[in-house]
């Protein structure tokens, strides 16, 4: 006997979906807008919930709840659409929502008394796009936020163990280090929502700008210690390879650790300079960042380093993090004909 099921229910339409993913990102930015409602000084932030709360929702998709949101300021939002020029929250585009949104989103739900390492913390965050990250976790981070804690890196350090108040916002103080030449307090509130509340949020000064690769953050650092490394690696033509290398660290030998060595960044051909180079960055440019087993490396001058140690900029193949636990290896590239370290190899 044949058998056929007869469906009593009406087909669900395209449209249907639609308004349930807008009912859902509705309900999830009503939620964090809803848990900072008694604080006035981020009714900016709460602006920008109500005009994108779709996007709040996609960046969380990947990580679902146990998160913790860095939000901003009103203050720290003007800052930022001022030096944007943009006039209004409103006219955010989605790009720059969406990476506005991964970069304050820390993957795992954190407190006060998370921050409490005399060390320091190395948080991934959920920004992931390769433009902004050339990372790879390493096992210790793994072990701490989980296989996926792939993300861009903020590092941590609390500051003494009192509180502070200002105006409507109060609690313990914890520094972050993030992107561009950035140093950023945030006040650990606490505060805590989403479903089942399992999820914080904490409070920051500054909105945080995701970090460049390594030939933009040398450029926009405007260093005269780097204008030697960069005119040779230009010349070279080693900027390409070296920005698309991942966990790579770059130390850059200063210009007078250049002048010292003979100035070759001057005296050699482009073939000659990238051969020199290359002798020693080739196991990290061929095979894409990885390091040679056989490679090895001493610093003997001076050098200028491109990654963050508190008052120098952030690349994207680079950590914030003095955080050594966390790193799977190293490689530092003797130079000989220069007798500099250029590049250091760390997986973060």
């Amino acid at each position: 006997m044949d058998c056929y099921i007869i469906s009593v229910f009406p087909p669900v339409k395209r449209e249907g979906f639609a308004l349930l993913s807008l009912a859902n990102a509705q309900d999830v930015s009503e939620n964090l807008a809803g848990a900072i409602a008694d604080y006035d000084s981020l009714s900016l932030f709460r602006s920008l919930l109500g005009a994108a709360p779709q996007v709040l929702v996609e960046t969380l998709s990947s990580q679902g709840s146990n998160v913790t949101i860095l939000i901003p300021t009103n203050n720290a939002i003007k800052s930022y659409l001022k030096d944007s020029s943009i006039s209004d929250v409103t006219e955010l585009n989605q790009t720059m929502l969406q990476v506005f949104f991964s970069y304050h989103t820390m993957a795992a739900s954190l407190s006060s008394t998370d921050f409490d390492v005399s060390r320091g913390l190395s948080v991934p965050t959920l920004l992931k796009s390769e433009e902004f990250n050339n990372r790879t976790a390493g096992p210790q981070i793994q072990s701490q936020f989980g296989n996926n804690a792939d993300g861009q890196v903020v590092f941590a350090s609390r500051v003494g163990k009192g509180k502070r108040a200002n105006g409507d916002i109060s609690g313990a103080i914890v520094n972050l280090r993030a992107g561009e030449e950035q140093n950023i307090k945030m006040t650990a509130v606490d505060g805590s929502w989403g479903e089942k509340n399992a999820s914080r949020f904490q409070i920051v000064d500054k909105v945080l700008l995701p970090p460049l690769s390594c030939s933009q953050t040398v450029h926009a650092a405007d260093d005269k210690r780097l204008t030697a490394l960069n005119g040779a690696l230009i010349k070279a033509g080693l900027w390409p390879a070296l920005d698309a290398s991942k966990n790579v660290t770059c130390l850059a030998p200063s210009t007078q650790a250049f002048k010292d060595a003979g100035s070759p960044d001057v005296e050699l051909s482009k073939d000659d300079l990238s051969g020199a180079l290359l002798r020693s960055l080739d196991s990290v440019i061929q095979a894409g960042g990885k390091p040679s087993e056989t490679s090895t490396g001493t610093s003997t001058a001076e050098t200028a380093s491109a990654t963050s140690n508190g008052s120098q900029t952030t690349s994207s193949s680079a950590t914030a993090s003095p955080d050594n636990g966390n790193s799977a290896g190293r490689l530092s590239i003797d130079i000989r004909i220069l007798g500099v370290l250029v590049a250091a190899y760390a997986i973060m």
